[in-house]
C-alpha cells in the first residue's frame, strides 16, 4: 500500500504543503525516499535477501514514522516561547522530522541490531 497509495499521495500533497517551497521540497524528498526504500525492501524480499530486506524496512519505517515526529516537533516548537515565527519552525520540522528518524535508523543498522535478531 505504501508503494501504490501512501507515498505517491504524499508526493501529491507535498506540492501544496505549508511552509513554502523549502518545506514542499522537504516533503517531496521524503515521499520519494519513502517510496524508494519501501520498493527496495519489497525487491529484496522477493529475492529472499532477508537481511537486506530488514535493513530497507528499517529505513522505510523511519519515513513512515516521520509524520508522528513532525507532529511532535511542531507541538514542541509551538509550546516554546521562541523568537522565531511558527512557519520557520515548520520548515525546519519538515526536514528534521525524517532527517532525525533516518539518522536513528542508520544508527540501529550500523550497530548491528538487525543482524542480532536475524541470527537467532
Amino acid at each position: 500500500m505504501v508503494l501504490i497509495l501512501a507515498a505517491p499521495s504524499g508526493l501529491v500533497l507535498a506540492f501544496d504543503a505549508n511552509g513554502g517551497n523549502i518545506a514542499q521540497i522537504g516533503f517531496m524528498v521524503q515521499a520519494y525516499l519513502w517510496w524508494m526504500f519501501t520498493f527496495l525492501a519489497y525487491h529484496s524480499v522477493r529475492k529472499k535477501l532477508w537481511e537486506r530486506h530488514s535493513i530497507w524496512m528499517i529505513r522505510s519505517y523511519a519515513f513512515t514514522l516521520s509524520a508522528i515526529t513532525l507532529r511532535a516537533m511542531t507541538y514542541f516548537f509551538d509550546s516554546l516561547a521562541l523568537p522565531l515565527h511558527p512557519s520557520e519552525w515548520y520548515i525546519f520540522s519538515a526536514w528534521a522530522s525524517w532527517g532525525i528518524n533516518i539518522l536513528i535508523a542508520e544508527i540501529i543498522i550500523r550497530k548491528g541490531i538487525v543482524n542480532y535478531y536475524l541470527d537467532e
